[in-house]
């Protein structure tokens, strides 16, 4: 079904996945599963307990350059983190050396134990860095600016604070040469209801970051969300349409996912 909705969304002008290299899954074991979305980029899907939400499906982004690779986000555990890592090693034979997180959740950032002993260059907003201290954890190495265009792997990345959205922290990664937004957990997908997890959002800002996002990458083919199926710029006005109804007091009853 999920290779089949990918190519119904590849004949759609306004998806955005015309230039998917491949619809088929890669199964790298662990309920992990990695796909082309771009020339250069993989969307690498897991799916995990998360407490208080059970099993939860969540997507991370691997860039590749010419001879290594960034990756956007982890799965949720190391373990899931490993075979991807080994993966981009062994198959592409381009082995991550850069990881950028774009908030400080599990499902962002689970992995990031495993970037320190292999050499791997960790990338997160202050907020994030001082959030995951707070918290216990794996605290990234370089602190990111509210805005950022960097050459990681050979590869042009822009991080961009869109302001408090989803959580305090959350960014979004503009890849310009695949017109590909990775927006995380501040991006709802397409089949999404509600806005999921909704402890440390801030609506009011929420909707006009996601408009400022909207103008700001007007370029943008490919958008991808922090769980569910990739798409296009749609997306975002699918997320401020999700804003509009909480602010109304409708749809987020119940909600799952994060």
């Amino acid at each position: 079904m999920r290779t089949l909705l990918a190519i119904a969304l590849a004949l759609l002008p306004t998806v955005g996945l015309s230039d998917v290299t491949g619809e088929a899954e890669t199964d790298l074991g662990q309920r992990v599963w990695v796909r082309p979305i771009s020339k250069d980029a993989w969307l690498i899907r897991s799916v995990s307990p998360i407490e208080g939400w059970g099993d939860v499906e969540s997507n991370a982004v691997l860039v590749a350059g010419a001879a290594e690779s960034v990756l956007i986000d982890t799965p949720a555990t190391e373990a899931q983190t490993a075979p991807v890592l080994a993966w981009a090693a062994d198959t592409l034979r381009r082995p991550v050396r850069h990881l950028v997180v774009t908030h400080w959740h599990a499902d962002r950032m689970g992995g990031i134990g495993l970037a320190r002993p292999r050499g791997i260059r960790t990338y997160a907003l202050g907020k994030t860095r001082a959030l995951a201290r707070r918290h216990g954890l794996v605290v990234p190495e370089r602190e990111l600016r509210p805005e950022e265009r960097l050459v990681l792997a050979g590869v042009k990345v822009e991080t961009w604070y869109p302001g408090h959205g989803h959580t305090a922290d959350n960014l979004v990664v503009w890849l310009p040469a695949d017109r590909l937004l990775v927006g995380g957990c501040f991006v709802k997908a397409a089949e999404a209801t509600t806005l999921g997890n909704l402890q440390e959002i801030d609506p009011v800002q929420w909707a006009k970051g996601v408009a400022a996002t909207d103008r700001r990458y007007p370029e943008a083919r490919t958008v991808v969300p922090g769980h569910g199926a990739a798409g296009g710029p749609e997306l975002l006005r699918h997320t401020a349409a999700l804003l509009r109804a909480h602010a109304g007091g409708r749809g987020n009853e119940g909600a799952r996912g994060r």
